[in-house]
């Protein structure tokens, strides 16, 4: 699999720990595999089961990627991470701006994952730092049932963060007797085009879930659906391919993901093949620019596929937009 969380004991400790994961329950139907209902989010405790070993990546970039962080993290609160969150990017193949209109997309998951590491408190707090300290700034938030978004433009960014908190507050009606500590690192490029935010919600919504034991209260496709609200209530109309390519996705292959209600399919890709994936450097922030631009385009394929529909003489009640 490429999205995984997983407890630390201490970043030497990964290496020797076993594997601590369920089986995932699968049905093969017209020759591929349909993801089942009980399937939820494992734990895992070796970096090999998570990432792409083939070139001895886990030794040379994952394992001082993790360390780098745990030392952060260190330094920031004095004690060690408990958990790490991963979710990962994803890279579009086929169906671009229909996700939002409720038809099928191919995307593929990036090794490039955003992590959150994390640790309960028995301070009734949330606390939020980022590697990148220099550009996010520290946030730390009472704990609240009706926990207030952030409104100054340079702090929307944890937004993405609090929703998953908000709902579940709210939703779930947890106990809220401990607060909890994070530090946030991503390689997602941010604002990139390759799903920085939805990598942000994902791996977001896995931290209180863990905190107030409701992880395996939720299956994967459950997970899918309330990931996407949080993420619309943040202020994005955004379609569900992104979160769910996170949720579902698995090493080598792609995954052709449906809709209403969603389903996720596994494309194996070639062994010979490869995707590239290059990066114009031109940024377009997703949620500063939402009222004029990733909005606006949401209304307008909407908008394009009623029109379609009404020309075609499509009964517009067959026409469902997610």
């Amino acid at each position: 699999f490429v999205f995984f969380f997983f407890k630390q004991k201490t970043a030497y400790e990964i290496l020797s720990g076993l594997v601590g994961s369920e089986m995932c329950i699968r049905d093969r139907y017209m020759g591929i595999f349909v993801l089942m209902e009980k399937d939820f989010i494992p734990l895992k405790f070796k970096l090999e089961d998570i990432y792409d070993n083939s070139a001895d990546q886990v030794a040379k970039i994952h394992i001082p990627r993790y360390q780098e962080i745990s030392k952060k993290f260190l330094q920031v609160y004095n004690e060690k991470p408990q958990y790490f969150s991963r979710a990962p990017g994803r890279v579009n193949i086929i169906g671009e701006h229909i996700d939002y209109c409720g038809y099928a997309v191919l995307p593929a998951a990036l090794e490039q994952d955003m992590i959150i590491a994390f640790k309960e408190s028995s301070e009734l707090f949330i606390e939020v730092h980022n590697m990148m300290e220099e550009v996010y700034k520290h946030f730390k938030f009472p704990l609240e049932k009706d926990m207030k978004f952030v409104e100054q433009k340079e702090g929307k960014w944890v937004n993405y963060f609090l929703a998953a908190f908000r709902h579940i507050a709210k939703e779930k009606s947890p106990e809220l007797n401990k607060g909890y500590k994070v530090l946030i690192s991503s390689t997602v490029p941010i604002d990139a085009g390759l799903s920085s935010s939805a990598a942000f919600s994902v791996s977001s919504t896995l931290v209180p879930l863990t905190v107030y034991g409701l992880r395996e209260k939720y299956t994967r496709t459950e997970m899918v659906g309330n990931v996407i609200n949080y993420e619309r209530s943040v202020g994005v109309a955004c379609g569900g391919m992104d979160q769910t390519i996170s949720i579902f996705a698995e090493q080598g292959t792609a995954k052709l993901i449906e809709f209403n209600p969603i389903k996720a399919h596994t494309v194996k890709i070639p062994s010979k093949a490869a995707l590239v994936i290059a990066n114009s450097l031109t940024t377009v922030p997703k949620l500063q620019t939402a009222g004029t631009r990733y909005n606006l385009r949401v209304v307008e394929c909407r908008l394009g596929l009623r029109i379609l529909a009404f020309k075609l003489g499509l009964a517009l009640s067959l026409i469902h937009i997610s």
